[in-house]
């Protein structure tokens, strides 16, 4: 669901990564795929945390194996992800892309959401000679949902709203430099319901609530300097060193995470009676 949310990633004593995500993040969506990347479960079963979003009926694979930087990402997971993403940043593989390259990526974009619509209406009209089967296969040969909704995605997903957590997977496993956009002023937007800071120098995992206008933060972001006019600091519910992430379930996060808000006073219904 559109549950706007920002991943951050520190290392080397600066921000690294900070990739604003649309969809998902309650700890159970992108909090649980964060740690499955710590726990080096890259490629878990196919659970409910685990699934591209909703709107998608692409498997991520699918979608994956439509674009370079994807590829790369999937085709050989390291065995200890933390490590292939320190030494990934330590080449700094990261660029922030100019104005000019981002504009051909969105005309790009726009050419494949206008095939993927061509081959909506096509089998839209032949379906009916078609079985269900054959037409599901049709529209995962063409990655016809990620094109449709998400076409930044076949392109260069880490520039994605879409991409979250994999940006994680994506930059540790990159033979080629990975364009990405620093975003970290948006964990002190009021519209931000959720952060995740991976920090790289202490191998800590931070999770953050957004607090909805309250100025009473707690975490790295009470600096003065985050705080901006209409801003808010987000509330820090969990802080974990990776080690105590081994046996980490969604169900544990999601409890541990409401234990800490529910005694602040700050717990979502909404996520505590998610299943």
């Amino acid at each position: 669901m559109g549950t706007r949310n920002v991943i951050l990633v520190w290392y080397r004593g600066k921000w690294q990564i900070a990739q604003y995500t649309q969809w998902d993040g309650f700890p159970e969506g992108q909090g649980i795929r964060i740690v499955r990347f710590l726990q080096n479960k890259v490629h878990p079963d196919q659970t409910s945390a685990d699934k591209v979003d909703e709107r998608h009926m692409v498997a991520e694979e699918s979608s994956a194996a439509s674009d370079s930087q994807v590829d790369d990402a999937t085709a050989a997971q390291p065995k200890d992800n933390v490590a292939a993403l320190k030494a990934a940043l330590n080449r700094d593989i990261l660029y922030t892309p100019t104005e000019e390259q981002m504009e051909e990526w969105w005309a790009d974009a726009k050419v494949v959401s206008a095939e993927a619509e061509a081959i909506k209406d096509r089998i839209r009209t032949n379906q009916k000679q078609m079985s269900s089967e054959e037409v599901g296969e049709e529209m995962e040969r063409h990655q016809l949902m990620d094109a449709l909704v998400a076409p930044l995605m076949i392109v260069v997903p880490s520039m994605s709203r879409d991409c979250g957590s994999r940006i994680l997977s994506l930059v540790a496993c990159a033979k080629e430099r990975v364009p990405v956009k620093l975003e970290v002023e948006f964990v002190v937007d009021s519209m931000c319901e959720w952060a995740y800071v991976v920090d790289l120098d202490e191998d800590v995992l931070e999770v953050y609530h957004g607090t909805q206008g309250s100025n009473e933060g707690k975490g790295r972001f009470d600096d003065a300097n985050f705080v901006v006019e209409g801003g808010c600091r987000p509330f820090m519910a969990k802080r974990y060193r990776f080690g105590e992430l081994a046996g980490m379930t969604e169900k544990v996060l999601r409890a541990d995470v409401n234990a800490v808000l529910k005694e602040h006073g700050l717990l979502w219904e909404e996520s505590s009676e998610r299943q």
